[in-house]
């Protein structure tokens, strides 16, 4: 193209908002939907926790370790929450979670941080340093990038649903959209990215042409919950805890905002219309606050969220990232499951290069999550 495509991002989670972001860099002024708010499912409610090397040896591996360093680089330019970690894994003893156990610490050879409990705790390893662990608060990020976007001449729209695709000979030339009050508007473009997280596929069905004729990859949604606690004594230190408890598999963040990040519990709810319809469920956050009891060396901080959320996991295990087959100007980027907010920078830049040259990212080799089965 002679002149900046017309692009439209439907999803303002951490993927919409990095292509956005990307393509703004280079002069774009996209316009991002979203059918709730931004950052209203897993990129408003994930831990961001990020990771360099444990996606190694398998396919996402170039995608995460790429992504890792982007996030360090967005650390200078946007205040997020970013800072390295360390990591270390655990096995909570199975018992009554929210009764302390009697005794003293066991001694200096524990690897065991300081501000957990090592009483309940056996096993503990390190399994991430400095150099390879790291967080990001991802609504913050989210929100940072769109903001971005906003500044130099894009626009974000909260509300507002993608209805229909319109093409004319195989080329996009538009999205229909719907807004809070149903009223329909025909949003001309020239690119239309779907990334819609745990709704991907589900809004596709009416989205795409009756007779479209690929089979896509399909994108579920896992639901996950969560809790933020508290630590306004600033007692927690960089330090991730992933553990091991019967069947679950709690993790713990630690934020730099004097807050604590614990999830871990998953369910097979089925996917609501709307993200802002997901609710918490009580059995779940019950657990997550007994976990936070047994691990805190002292008395856990006050509750200030209670939250769930659902997580894009795509049928072939790996990201879907592409144009789609026979509709030029069609793009997906969802289902990057647990590691979303992780390969979300990557993702936005591979995707933002690919649109604006229509070969694969110099940066960002894309070819392996090629949308089509």
């Amino acid at each position: 193209m002679s002149k900046q495509p017309r692009v439209v991002i439907s999803g303002a989670g951490i993927i919409g908002a990095s292509t956005a972001y990307y393509l703004s860099l280079r002069g774009v002024k996209p316009i991002v939907l979203d059918a709730c708010t931004p950052a209203s499912s897993a990129s408003g409610k994930a831990g961001g926790f990020l990771a360099l090397d444990w996606c190694e040896g398998s396919t996402v591996d170039s995608l995460a370790r790429k992504s890792f360093a982007l996030h360090a680089e967005l650390a200078k330019d946007f205040d997020c929450g970013y800072r390295k970690m360390r990591a270390h894994s655990a096995m909570l003893e199975d018992e009554d979670l929210k009764k302390k156990p009697v005794g003293g610490r066991r001694g200096s050879t524990t690897t065991v941080p300081s501000c957990f409990n090592e009483m309940r705790l056996r096993r503990c390893q390190v399994i991430g340093s400095e150099d390879t662990v790291a967080q990001v608060h991802p609504k913050l990020l989210t929100e940072a990038l769109l903001e971005y976007v906003v500044e130099h001449g894009g626009v974000v729209r909260s509300h507002t649903k993608a209805a229909k695709l319109e093409m004319d000979h195989g080329r996009v030339t538009g999205l229909l959209v719907q807004h809070e009050s149903q009223e329909l508007e025909l949003i001309e473009a020239d690119v239309v990215v779907f990334a819609m997280g745990a709704w991907t596929t589900e809004s596709l069905k009416y989205i795409l042409p009756e007779e479209y004729p690929h089979t896509l990859p399909v994108v579920e949604g896992l639901k996950v919950h969560s809790i933020v606690l508290e630590d306004a004594e600033s007692r927690m230190t960089p330090d991730a805890l992933f553990l091991s408890h019967g069947s679950k598999e709690p993790e713990v963040y630690p934020r730099p905002d004097k807050t604590v990040y614990i999830c871990g519990v998953q369910s097979d709810e089925p996917l609501p219309t709307l993200a802002s319809m997901v609710e918490p469920e009580g059995e779940a956050i019950e657990y997550l606050q007994g976990v936070a009891c047994s691990i805190s060396d002292g008395t856990p901080g006050a509750l200030l969220q209670q939250q769930a959320c659902y997580l894009p996991c795509s049928s072939t295990n790996k990201p879907i990232i592409g144009e789609l087959p026979d509709i030029s100007g069609a793009f997906i980027a969802a289902g990057h499951s647990c590691w979303g907010i992780l390969m979300g920078p990557a993702t936005g830049l591979g995707l933002a290069e690919k649109i604006l040259t229509r070969e694969n990212s110099f940066s960002v080799n894309l070819d392996p999550f090629t949308p089509c089965i």
